[in-house]
């Protein structure tokens, strides 16, 4: 199948980079592609009820609305009852859209790391999680890698060295050798690799067939770890989904009719509730200030009705094999967004002649110079798109 775009060795400092190959006009999409791998912030995962494969949002607007109705008022929601949802067959609460995503997400991951089929809370593979949730949820990820894997090497003639090539084509580095932190010394993150490591090895080689530990044996060594570690903190794109119930809002703010809409009442009340907690958190401040910073030509007079993030959006990460050949620029010609699910939507933001190179921004590219060059450390470069280099 033909595409509209490729990628080509530029030089041994810059690597790869993914070029236009005809010409595309502002808006337009040049390329859309599901995660290798992907997964929820774990903190995210009560405030946006989602399917645990296409990361859909679960239920009618309805039953969303009373989710969230429920957490006000410090319940649980009862997510497993909203329609067309379906959950994992042993029990360990992952919840999907349908038959055909928890399938899928079984087959391709959920089938080694699901925890409902484990009796003891004591098993290495709970431990793992755990630590996981406690120290970085990065690891999380890189449990689902090695899942896929070996789903990969299930599938392809049992071939290792082709299953782990599907991932070791990122540029990687050991993980402590990529994080960029004063709080974190390098000793600090190899204990906290090595823990790591330590339980879902052994969670692992007690959930798969014995025939199998010789091939997961190679994965779950300190070395291969860390660098797949470092692969996905340099190479994952963050993913976020705008709620439905955030969209039907933003409507009905905009039809001058709302009043007169059954559902209004409701809504307006949960959502006044919501922005009442959101102003009590200083923690919700700079997101919302920022929302609020865009709107302020439309809103001076800080109308009660305004525009505001009220229903959190789903947010993620996972690692999208095309994408992340686009190099980074400050001054980007092109955005990796999301829709209803975790399909990325590579889309132009100007005119793009044929033969360009493609880059999006691997930070908040609105940030002043020193600030952007500070976050472009991670990635061992220093930025010269022409922003940089007119010191802007």
């Amino acid at each position: 199948m033909e595409t509209g775009y490729q990628v080509k060795y530029i030089n041994e400092n810059r690597g790869r980079g993914l070029f236009a190959t005809r010409n595309y006009k502002e808006g337009e999409i040049i390329l859309k592609e599901t995660p290798l791998i992907a997964m929820q912030q774990v903190e995210n995962r009560t405030a946006a009820r989602t399917c645990g494969w296409c990361f859909s949002f679960l239920g009618t607007l309805e039953e969303q609305l009373i989710g969230h109705m429920t957490l006000i008022q410090g319940g649980n929601p009862n997510v497993q009852s909203m329609k067309s949802t379906t959950s994992c067959g042993f029990g360990c609460g992952e919840l999907y859209c349908s038959e055909q995503c928890r399938t899928s997400a079984w087959e391709r991951h959920h089938n080694m790391l699901c925890v409902g089929q484990i009796d003891l809370a004591s098993h290495a593979l709970v431990r793992f999680k755990q630590h996981a949730i406690e120290n970085h949820e990065l690891f999380l990820l890189a449990a689902q890698a090695i899942a896929v894997m070996m789903y990969h090497w299930r599938t392809n003639g049992h071939d290792i060295g082709a299953a782990v090539k599907v991932f070791t084509h990122f540029t990687y580095k050991p993980w402590w050798e990529v994080v960029k932190s004063e709080a974190w010394p390098k000793q600090v993150l190899v204990e906290m690799v090595s823990d790591s490591l330590l339980l879902l090895k052994e969670g692992l080689l007690k959930v798969l067939p014995e025939e199998e530990a010789p091939v997961l044996q190679p994965l779950l060594n300190l070395d291969f770890y860390s660098n797949l570690l470092g692969l996905l903190e340099r190479n994952d794109n963050g993913i976020e989904i705008g709620a439905p119930l955030q969209r039907h809002y933003e409507s009905l703010l905009d039809d001058p009719n709302r009043q007169q809409k059954q559902e209004w009442p409701i809504l307006e009340s949960v959502a006044n509730e919501i922005i009442k907690l959101q102003d009590a958190d200083p923690e919700c401040e700079d997101s919302q200030d920022q929302m609020d910073h865009d709107d302020h030509d439309d809103h001076d007079d800080h109308d009660p009705h305004e525009k505001r993030l009220v229903f959190p959006p789903f947010e993620g990460l996972g690692i999208f094999p095309m994408s992340a050949m686009s190099n980074h620029s400050c001054d980007p010609n092109t955005l990796v967004k999301f829709g209803q699910n975790f399909v990325a939507e590579m889309v132009a933001l100007r005119n793009i002649m044929e033969g360009e190179e493609l880059h999006h921004s691997y930070i908040e590219n609105e940030d002043v110079l020193e600030e952007r060059q500070a976050q472009l450390l991670e990635y061992d470069f220093v930025c010269d798109c022409p922003k940089c280099q007119a010191g802007l």
